[in-house]
């Protein structure tokens, strides 16, 4: 078989620290002025209480994207026996290069109120690496991924896998992102 390569689109770490983080300043600007209104008040104990809710919740939405961002795989190319992966720790490239029997893949999906998140996480004996953590991946992209990687390791997709693939495959569509095969 040939090589197979999937990508998505290459972005640096302050790109993806501001995709990740957009939401969670208008959090913070929220909690600010909460926490400016409860000061004029005569209540004190509310103060102190939202102030601290208030440094709680930096610190999470500081921290959560900052890791999220930290580790991006943009690149994975899968022939017979080898599967590569290319990505940046912060902004320094890296390629780790796994024989195919030695990983294992599997298919995450993250439920939200409004929405699902894929990912695809492959791992060895001594590592994991996680891909579209930063939500960069094209749905049909991660099918086909997971799909290949199964086929090239001639596993079975078991029943788990193929009700999550189900619903990436419908994700896919309703967003317009499924290409016919």
């Amino acid at each position: 078989m040939e090589e197979r390569i999937f990508s998505c689109e290459k972005l640096s770490f302050m790109e993806r620290l501001k995709k990740g983080s957009t939401s969670k300043i208008i959090v913070i600007l929220i909690l600010m002025s909460l926490c400016f209104i409860s000061e004029a008040s005569e209540e004190n104990v509310f103060f102190k209480v939202t102030f601290i809710g208030f440094l709680y919740a930096i610190l999470l939405l500081i921290i959560i994207p900052f890791v999220t961002a930290s580790k991006y795989i943009y690149e994975v190319r899968m022939n017979n026996d080898k599967v590569t992966l290319f990505g940046e720790y912060y902004n320094h490239k890296w390629c780790k290069v796994f024989e195919i029997k030695d990983l294992s893949v599997k298919i995450v999906e993250r439920k939200y109120r409004t929405d699902s998140r894929f990912l695809i996480v492959f791992r060895s004996k001594k590592t994991k690496h996680t891909i579209n953590r930063s939500q960069t991946w094209n749905n049909f992209t991660l099918f086909e991924l997971f799909r290949t990687f199964k086929e090239l390791k001639q596993e079975e997709i078991i029943w788990d896998e193929k009700y999550t693939l189900q619903a990436l495959e419908k994700k896919a569509r309703d967003e317009y992102e499924w290409e016919d095969i």
